[in-house]
């Protein structure tokens, strides 16, 4: 419960316009402890809720759930009860709600679960008046043959006043975790917060708690930075900015810098990499400017080509300040676990793509010391115990270097200490052509398991593991889809999907499925605050995921060259132009 407590910072970190929303906007009341709804969250929204059970046979258990929209159709989540060690769910929709035609959707419950809670689903659902009925079948496990040979049927229905401000919803029949029947009534206190209580059959009376927050409404842009690095003439190397569209970075260094006629290019890197290229006319920039002309007219007597590598310019100074909150199912029955973490870090980057950086780690709180006691021959994270007691320690120190090393393949080498309990050295080669969606990167690493609390490394745990990811740039969307397939850091060979999704506030929306003996979700969410420590700039991140694995973890590098592109890209150019003339208030 006490983990619980950190993601309520989340919301009570939010500015007061985006907690001042009106009541009457028309967003549908979330069951999320339910079964599977046709009524869908807001798009690029999250939410956390949590359900106890106040008398009955079940008195004192509960159970919470964490979940996120981050495309139209997709919705994943990740929950546990008193009962269980955990298991995710994931909804997708095949389309929507029309003329005469429900809205239909597919998904799986349980994934990661015991097999007598996973089951596929297949319902569809409809409005009528203030009334939401939901409808399906779904197809249990079974440790035998996969799924059992007979579907079960299950449904609910919904009534909703017309301020979405109340709801009353009866539930019935078997998908996933759920067997019986309940029945559940919510009332929207406020904008992101909602109430309720219900009762199932042969468990009891419950009450939930309901927190969520639309992302991309989220007034928390940070003030502007110039970010020219090098002039050369009519050239100019502008480094990118992660907290606000790539056009506007570009577009305030060019009404800065440009000459009064004549042509000017902008080269957008990252710490040195190479992105985007952009020539344009002086004269259109200054008539769009004045208010003669818009983007869309630059944009059409513009060149687009890959970017010149940075050969000169100072160097790169990035101090940045995280608070962590990570939360998520423990292991034979520990409980949900929790950790409140803040990382204080800075990266020196030299315009050559050589980066040196580092960070500290205070651990606020923990819950880890709850998960067993794990074999230390063989542990990955089931030792994160051990790391979360280390109080003040070294989270990461690194060296690194990436670059282009010919049109479209990109390289990165590093070595050092990559996370609080990994060490070691590898790289990164990916792949990408100019003016396309799709992308490859190997990567590979020896590490080696790093002690609690220090920085030397456990002899004799030397590993290697590598991943192979097919990369694809969503349309329409500041989004990227992966899979990636290879070896984790157990040893065995596994799969993992992954989808991201930014906005243009700077927030980052993540989530991961991963296939190794046994199936786990992710999700991340990373929100840039308009709040300094000083000269640190501070991020909030929070990350929901299953705690104490050994199985199917990956390495979380400082930097992969997947994110470093797609700050400098094409698609994240072009997606942003309109904004190419947003001044703002630029910041020294």
């Amino acid at each position: 419960m006490r983990g619980g407590v950190y993601f309520l910072l989340l919301f009570l970190l939010m500015p007061v316009p985006a907690l001042a929303r009106d009541l009457q906007e028309p967003t549908p009341l979330l069951h999320p402890t339910g079964r599977p709804d046709a009524v869908l969250p807001p798009e690029g929204s999250i939410w956390i809720a949590a359900e106890t059970f106040a008398a009955g046979p079940y008195s004192g258990g509960g159970g919470a759930t964490v979940g996120a929209r981050p495309l139209p159709g997709l919705v994943l989540s990740l929950h546990q009860t008193s009962f269980d060690d955990g298991s995710a769910d994931a909804l997708l929709r095949l389309w929507p709600e029309a003329d005469r035609r429900p809205a239909l959707f597919l998904g799986a419950a349980g994934l990661g679960g015991v097999a007598e809670d996973r089951s596929l689903f297949l319902g569809a659902g409809s409005r009528l008046g203030p009334f939401e009925a939901t409808a399906g079948l779904s197809w249990r496990g079974s440790d035998r043959s996969g799924v059992e040979d007979w579907p079960d049927p299950w449904g609910s229905v919904r009534w909703q006043d017309a301020y979405r401000r109340f709801a009353i919803q009866a539930e019935a029949g078997r998908v996933g975790r759920h067997r019986e029947p309940r029945l559940t009534g919510q009332y929207r206190l406020l904008p992101w917060m909602s109430i309720g209580a219900g009762a199932e059959w042969r468990r009891g009376i419950f009450t939930t708690l309901t927190l969520s927050a639309p992302i991309a409404e989220l007034p928390v842009r940070t003030r502007p930075r110039t970010g020219v690095t090098h002039v050369a003439g009519r050239e100019i190397w502008v480094q990118a900015a992660r907290e606000q569209p790539l056009a506007a970075t570009l577009g305030r260094a060019a009404l800065d810098l440009a000459p009064p006629d004549g042509e000017i290019t902008l080269h957008a890197h990252e710490g040195g990499l190479p992105g985007i290229a952009v020539t344009m006319m002086a004269g259109d920039l200054a008539r769009a400017a004045a208010h003669n002309g818009s983007p869309e007219e630059i944009a059409g007597n513009a060149l687009f080509r890959p970017a010149d590598p940075p050969g000169a310019g100072p160097l790169l100074w990035t101090p940045e300040g995280t608070l962590l909150l990570d939360h998520g199912p423990g292991v034979e029955n520990s409980g949900w676990v929790s950790r409140a973490m803040l990382d204080a870090g800075l990266e020196v980057g030299h315009p050559w793509g050589f980066r040196a950086g580092g960070a500290l780690r205070l651990t606020l709180d923990s819950t880890a010391d709850r998960l067993p006691v794990p074999q230390l021959e063989a542990a990955v994270r089931s030792d994160l115990a051990d790391h979360a007691a280390a109080g003040v320690a070294l989270e990461r120190l690194y060296l690194m270097w990436n670059g282009r090393l010919a049109p479209g393949l990109l390289a990165m080498v590093e070595a050092g200490h990559f996370e609080e309990m990994f060490g070691g050295a590898g790289g990164e080669l990916r792949w990408q052509s100019f003016d396309s969606r799709h992308s490859l990167s190997l990567e590979l690493h020896h590490v080696w398991k790093r002690e609690s609390g220090h920085i030397a490394v456990w002899r004799g745990t030397g590993r290697t593991t590598g991943l192979l990811t097919a990369g694809y740039d969503l349309p329409g969307r500041d989004a990227a889809a992966t899979l990636s397939a290879g070896w984790f850091l157990d040893g065995d060979a596994g799969i993992q999907a992954g989808l991201e999704r930014w906005f243009d506030n700077g927030a980052g929306l993540g989530g991961t499925v991963t296939w190794s003996d046994g199936v786990a979700l992710g999700l991340r969410l990373r929100v840039p605050l308009d709040v300094n420590l000083g000269p640190v700039p501070l991020a909030l991140e929070m990350r929901a995921r299953p705690h104490g694995r050994d199985r199917g973890q990956r390495l979380e590098r400082p930097h992969q060259l997947e994110d470093l592109a797609r700050m400098v890209g094409l698609g994240r150019l072009a997606r942003s132009w309109p904004a190419l003339l947003d001044r703002g208030n630029p910041q020294p």
